[in-house]
């Protein structure tokens, strides 16, 4: 339970961990990465003399390099990946773990690379982040005819949408690794976001949309795949007084 000056004293420890990171961290590299892409303007170095990472990218392709935004992006890349990953892989192993005591006879799945990419697209359809809020920045009509004013600020409930019975079938709310999806539905539902905001980490983190073998075909396998096919390689158990 949330208690009066909670949400202000967690607001200011989050600015000054931001505010550390900026000192510490991103400072001495933005010093670093700025000097370089500035001999690069100057021809002094070529694309492939400079080094293959997020800060570089954001400074190679941003017009004037608002080094607010890019601290901004910084962050939220460390953030992103290390909550979502860690809750992708937990919800995994404990839907995982539910379903097996149910459907024993799918151990046999267990060093399958497909089936556990289903496991951790299904925990990914029913834990998404929370919520998007968005604001139209000019008047739109939606697919559906209804129109939305320029200003107005949109919610998008992510649980209620991945639990849509009208596209994931009457269980929508159940965790079924075998369900049946036509192609156009992705199979995680919108926990990686959508359109030209999906999230830039889901290839990454699980590889391609769907799976016809064990492997992809070029055998890329995604991390938090990895991470639930060791943790169950290792005989992982849900913790009896609290799973």
């Amino acid at each position: 339970q949330w208690k009066e000056g909670d949400i202000e004293q967690e607001r200011a420890a989050t600015n000054q961990a931001a505010a550390d990171f900026d000192t510490e961290i991103f400072t001495p590299a933005w010093n670093k990465h700025i000097d370089l892409i500035e001999r690069f303007d100057r021809g002094e170095l070529s694309r492939d003399d400079l080094p293959h990472d997020l800060i570089t990218a954001l400074l190679v392709h941003l017009p004037g390099r608002p080094r607010d935004v890019i601290l901004r992006e910084v962050i939220l890349f460390f953030s992103a990946s290390t909550d979502t990953s860690t809750m992708a892989v937990a919800t995994s192993i404990f839907h995982l773990s539910e379903w097996l005591a149910e459907h024993p006879e799918d151990s046999r799945l267990l060093d399958d690379y497909g089936f556990l990419q289903r496991v951790a697209f299904e925990a990914i359809r029913l834990h998404p982040p929370p919520g998007l809020i968005r604001s139209a920045l000019e008047e739109m009509t939606l697919a559906n005819g209804r129109v939305v004013p320029a200003g107005k600020e949109i919610f998008i409930d992510l649980f209620a949408v991945n639990a849509d019975p009208a596209v994931f079938g009457p269980n929508a709310k159940q965790f079924d690794p075998h369900r049946q999806l036509p192609p156009e539905v992705k199979p995680y539902g919108h926990g990686f976001g959508g359109g030209a905001h999906k999230c830039i980490g889901r290839p990454m983190a699980m590889s391609h949309d769907t799976h016809t073998s064990d492997t992809d075909s070029d055998g890329v396998v995604g991390t938090v795949v990895r991470m639930v096919h060791s943790l169950v390689q290792y005989g992982v158990e849900l913790d009896p007084d609290n799973p």
